[in-house]
């Protein structure tokens, strides 16, 4: 995708309080962001920093997209403000792949921090993949702000889009262990879709750590049962229906073998 040198944003604010299946609008927020980064190097080069070693309250403004109302439109690092960059079609901005080979090089071979990126033939997803990076650091580091980071995976649909996106697969196991599979069905009780996110979530750590296969199969049952617990009526809805059948299958897919 292009990263456009100048975009028009207008997006919906959505009532916290009294959430359910069909929120009220609050207002829409709208304005223009410019792209503050040179080219894609110097997006990269920013981004790794902020996953390593940049100072805390640089990754707090990263993370501070509050509750995507935009605090700080237009931030160099604000998480809200790269997802639009990121997902808006557009002309790309002049200049945007115009640096040099070898500077690129560096980045890529400095460390192995990106090699994840690699798929035996070229990189691949870079920006996404530091992206990701950031956001766990902020789940790590700056516990206060995790609300923020979970919106934008949940609201946004970041988790969906890095479920089926490579090399950022794996990012969603490494929340987990931060996290734990609640945070990933924050709002469950007005809309059980929710619990999807906990069960992809649970489904990567039987991927990245099959030896921790009885944990994930006692919180799959866990799962299930705050469903059927919260879900009510809605329990005979397709799509409900449907969610409850997949974890119904992964707790039966990791259930212990009676002959063992």
């Amino acid at each position: 995708m292009p990263y456009v040198e100048t975009l028009n944003y207008e997006y919906p604010l959505w009532q916290e309080e009294g959430r359910s299946e069909a929120p009220q609008l609050e207002k829409m927020i709208s304005g223009s962001l410019v792209n503050p980064y040179p080219n894609y190097l110097a997006l990269l080069r920013h981004l790794k920093s902020l996953a390593t070693d940049a100072p805390l309250e640089q990754l707090t403004a990263f993370a501070d997209c509050g509750q995507m109302a935009l605090r700080a439109p237009g931030s160099a690092w604000s998480r809200y403000s790269l997802l639009l960059f990121q997902w808006t079609e557009g002309p790309e901005k002049p200049g945007w792949y115009d640096f040099e080979d070898s500077d690129f090089s560096k980045l890529l071979n400095e460390d192995d921090f990106l090699a994840p990126c690699f798929d035996g033939q070229a990189y691949r997803n870079l920006d996404y993949y530091l992206a990701a990076q950031v956001e766990l650091r902020v789940l790590r580091d700056l516990p206060d702000n995790a609300n923020q980071i979970q919106a934008l995976w949940l609201e946004e649909n970041l988790l969906d889009f890095y479920w089926q996106t490579w090399p950022l697969h794996k990012v969603i196991h490494q929340a987990l262990e931060i996290q734990g599979w609640q945070w990933f069905c924050a709002g469950a009780e007005h809309n059980p879709l929710h619990y999807r996110g906990s069960l992809l979530a649970l489904l990567t750590r039987q991927e990245y750590q099959p030896e921790a296969q009885q944990q994930t199969h006692r919180e799959l049952i866990a799962l299930h049962d705050q469903l059927i617990l919260s879900a009510g009526h809605t329990l005979t809805k397709p799509v409900v229906a449907e969610l409850r059948q997949s974890i119904q299958s992964s707790i039966e897919d990791l259930a212990p073998d009676p002959n063992d």
